[in-house]
């Protein structure tokens, strides 16, 4: 099971590396960086995965915390598109870039939830509370995957800023764990998954380019005849 997901994450690296070939938005080092980290944490989170190591650390999370009665994972798991949004308004970004944004968190949701979703459905484990399909944690691939869409968005406008949507995700994913709803591989693979398709999204970038032609094809071309001293005045404007 462990194996398809592997395999199931190179494919969709191989189809994200053929489309953005010819895509000029994104740095090719910054794209690599983010498969990268999110790769090494689903790697971190397979090794996890043992059964051992994981139950070792619920007891180790267990041993130091009460279990909360509050939903309050729930409601924080949004704050990363919320802060997208927010830094829009903030920065004056106008709609063509507000709609981008919003473009790739739709895709970058859309990848995370079918794969969290099939990866679910196919392992099936059981939950530390006696639950079922915990691997990988999905509040945790969504908050990620939003906190990507953040970085990717406004990386080249500050960095600090890029990164501030990894705090929320990363205290949902603490969240999650100690509530005793997720194994922490669930957790760690859930923040890779969300990094992965983040980047993936950017990557491909398929919006931005058909923005361009879109742009390149409305180009007006203006062509204006009249007298000038000399003689006849022939003008154009592209």
């Amino acid at each position: 099971m462990i194996r398809l997901l592997v395999l199931f994450l190179i494919i969709i690296f191989q189809f994200g590396q053929l489309c953005g070939q010819d895509t000029t938005a994104v740095s090719s080092s910054k794209v690599k960086t983010g498969y990268i980290v999110g790769g090494g944490l689903i790697a971190t989170g397979l090794f996890l995965e043992k059964q051992s190591i994981k139950t070792s650390f619920r007891d180790w999370v267990r041993e130091r915390y009460e279990i909360p009665k509050t939903n309050f994972d729930d409601i924080l798991q949004h704050m990363p598109i919320v802060m997208v949004y927010a830094t829009d308004l903030a920065l004056g970004n106008d709609k063509k870039e507000i709609g981008r944004h919003t473009r790739h968190m739709i895709v970058t949701q859309a990848l995370t939830l079918g794969t969290m979703l099939i990866t679910k459905e196919i392992t099936n484990s059981p939950r530390p509370n006696g639950g079922s399909h915990t691997f990988p944690s999905g509040h945790t691939a969504y908050a990620f995957a939003s906190a990507g869409v953040m970085y990717q968005s406004f990386k080249d406008d500050n960095l600090w800023l890029a990164y501030s949507g990894y705090v929320p995700a990363v205290v949902v994913g603490a969240y999650r764990m100690i509530k005793d709803k997720h194994w922490v591989s669930d957790v760690v693979v859930g923040a890779g998954l969300g990094i992965v398709m983040s980047h993936l999204s950017y990557h491909m970038d398929i919006w931005h380019s058909k923005t361009d032609k879109v742009d390149r094809a409305s180009t007006s071309v203006n062509v204006r005849l009249g007298m000038s001293a000399t003689g006849v005045e022939l003008s154009a404007s592209f």
